[in-house]
């Protein structure tokens, strides 16, 4: 007896001449693109990774730059006179700084609830085994410096030889920005700005 519900399935064939033509050329094309691609992967990921190096070089000198200076009351001394200023040329205030070389050197006043205490950051390069770093040294304290109570950090990784200078650019008689330049291990200059807001001699 013929079951009439049953019907013949097809046969899987597998691929037809022509779909595999069609399959053949379609991978012509698209294998140049993302071979280009690859290519231009690789050709760019040493600088993308140079380029991150760089800005992890400099991640503590934009950190604290900008707070340092905009504490610091906008008056300039370059002659080592004293008062609430800010330095490009003159000897810490905060002992511990022996074998540096002083690049910007800042000094404010807070008001503490006891009494007024003075606040100061310097800023020097380190060369240690022919490594060049920028370090933040910073101290307070009451009366005469120097202070005892020193804090260093690492303001930058590895800087290219003694390329770090800080240079204040003045509005009239009154700082406007403290520039710091410096060279990365890469070559690559760096340019960082922090600008001077405080309009007080002791910060509140």
């Amino acid at each position: 007896m013929r079951n009439d519900h049953g019907k013949s399935r097809p046969r899987d064939a597998g691929f037809t001449l022509i779909e595999l033509l069609i399959g053949i050329v379609l991978t012509g094309l698209i294998m140049p693109v993302i071979t280009s691609v690859f290519v231009v992967i690789v050709r760019n990921n040493p600088a993308v990774q140079t380029r991150a190096d760089d800005s992890r070089s400099t991640r503590g000198l934009t950190t604290w730059l900008p707070q340092d200076v905009l504490s610091t009351p906008p008056k300039v001394v370059t002659d080592g006179s004293p008062g609430y200023n800010v330095q490009v040329s003159k000897a810490s205030d905060c002992t511990g700084t022996s074998g540096s070389t002083n690049v910007l050197h800042m000094v404010w006043q807070e008001n503490a609830g006891s009494g007024v205490v003075n606040y100061v950051a310097n800023y020097r390069y380190v060369t240690n085994g022919g490594t060049t770093q920028l370090k933040r040294y910073t101290c307070s304290g009451t009366g005469v410096p120097p202070y005892s109570n020193t804090t260093i950090r690492n303001a930058t990784t590895a800087i290219k030889g003694s390329s770090v200078s800080a240079t204040p650019i003045l509005d009239g008689s009154r700082l406007a920005f403290v520039d710091v330049t410096l060279q990365t291990v890469s070559g690559l200059d760096v340019l960082i700005r922090a600008a001077s807001r405080n309009p007080a001699k002791v910060l509140g």
